[in-house]
């Protein structure tokens, strides 16, 4: 998974003082995953994939058994100067 090939792309500060970063799983899935940091600043980048198909899906009567379309990739690196929300491809 590249960025360039993202349908949606999003840089954020993220300050995790505990270190710890839980996140759940899109589409109402219920799971969590929780991922041990170092306590700090970090700066994120949120790419998104297959998100238009996984949205046409949405709207379909095709059964939904199947695994959902979209991926997301979270990156982290330490946070060297506060930013701001930055949009930088997608809705």
């Amino acid at each position: 998974m590249e960025p360039q090939e993202a349908e949606s792309l999003g840089e954020f500060d993220l300050l995790l003082p505990s270190g710890e970063l839980v996140m759940e799983e899109s589409g109402g899935g219920g799971s969590e995953t929780a991922l041990q940091l170092p306590p700090g600043e970090w700066r994120a980048r949120w790419s998104g994939f297959g998100e238009t198909a996984a949205e046409e899906r949405e709207y379909s009567d095709a059964p939904q058994e199947r695994p959902r379309p979209d991926r997301y990739f979270l990156q982290l690196w330490p946070l060297r100067s506060p930013g701001r929300v930055a949009l930088l491809r997608g809705r």
